[in-house]
């Protein structure tokens, strides 16, 4: 049996250790894991579907309402760490849009 896992929204705002607290045991059981990544995102991304909740709730509060786009490859700690994950075969890494905006 084979099973896919695919997480979204994999970005500048992510730490190698929030991938690890929810990944970490898939991967020491030699799990892969499907990232789809955001290469530039923005924290001024409204979600239009959630009412109450203004900014994706993935987005860091002291950036949300920033319209700076922010390089993934500026997170040096992340590339680092999902390099290492590649190289032993439990990431792959999937485009995910490209500011994160909707309909983009």
């Amino acid at each position: 049996m084979r099973i896919i896992i695919r997480d979204d929204d994999t970005s500048f705002y992510t730490t190698p250790d929030r991938l690890e607290q929810v990944y970490g045991r898939l991967w020491q059981a030699g799990i892969p894991v499907s990232l789809a990544v955001v290469p530039y995102v923005r924290g001024d991304i409204q979600v239009l579907h959630r009412e109450g909740t203004p900014y994706d709730p993935g987005i860091p509060p002291q950036y949300r309402g920033d319209a700076t786009a922010h390089a993934v490859s500026e997170n040096t700690a992340l590339c680092a760490y999902l390099n290492e994950k590649i190289d032993a075969g439990l990431v792959e890494i999937c485009q995910h849009g490209y500011h994160h905006a909707y309909h983009e």
